[in-house]
């Protein structure tokens, strides 16, 4: 959803033929076929892409598509989610640029429901939690120090950075719809997330009412920031 929000062009690939029927129904890019395998991998364009994500839950299944996307396009970054810390260093090792294991995410998630329990501002909620996920994943890719997170790898795509921003009690904005601000188009800005009291949702829609107290997590160049917090956050 971030790529298709800033506009980059993506292609899905599918095993299950029901989902990949009903993607291809919604005009959904996508192929279908194992990943690993090179024929499916070039109707993918995998070797003019700049990154691949891998989401598979069987990890030997993992290392074979990694393997292989890395023997095509030895320049692609190769993104992976996996289920445990243990499967972080052979999936380095077979070529993934960045492993993210829910192992870890889980516990930051459980992490940000204790400090809302405790009524911390959301954004230091956010930005504790941010540092603690950063630290984490430095400490144990501490032998590819070269590799770049997620966060700066979506800002050297678009030479876009991601930034918190509150929204005050007076604000003009709120009560307002993302579609009524016509904000992407005001403010070069996109809305890829928003926390909410105890809730943090991803999942945002033209729809997505704006109101005070929400914290908005941005997408966009140095400008297009400015301009959103100046907008949302208006002088006195």
């Amino acid at each position: 959803r971030v790529l298709r929000e800033v506009d980059f062009p993506y292609i899905h690939i599918e095993m299950n033929s029901e989902v990949v029927r009903r993607a291809s129904a919604a005009g959904e890019p996508i192929v279908f076929g194992d990943a690993a395998a090179a024929a499916v991998l070039h109707a993918a364009h995998l070797d003019s892409a700049s990154a691949m994500v891998v989401a598979i839950n069987d990890p030997s299944s993992i290392i074979r598509v990694v393997r292989r996307a890395r023997a095509l396009n030895p320049d692609i970054y190769i993104l992976v989610r996996t289920r445990f810390l243990l499967e972080m260093e052979e999936l380095l090792a077979a070529g993934a640029d960045e492993v993210i294991p829910d192992e870890i995410e889980a516990s930051l998630q459980l992490s940000t429901s204790l400090l809302r329990r405790f009524q911390l501002p959301e954004g230091k909620i956010l930005k504790t939690i941010a540092s603690l996920r950063q630290e984490h994943y430095d400490a144990l890719l501490q032998p590819a120090a070269d590799k770049a997170d997620l966060s700066n790898y979506l800002s050297a795509l678009k030479g876009g950075h991601i930034e918190f921003v509150r929204i005050p009690e007076t604000a003009s904005c709120s009560g307002r719809s993302l579609a009524e601000l016509n904000f992407r188009a005001r403010t070069g800005a996109t809305v890829i997330g928003l926390a909410r009291g105890e809730q943090t949702d991803y999942g945002i829609t033209p729809e997505l009412k704006i109101e005070p107290g929400d914290t908005l997590i941005l997408l966009g160049d140095q400008e297009a920031i400015r301009s959103a917090r100046e907008f949302l956050q208006p002088a006195e």
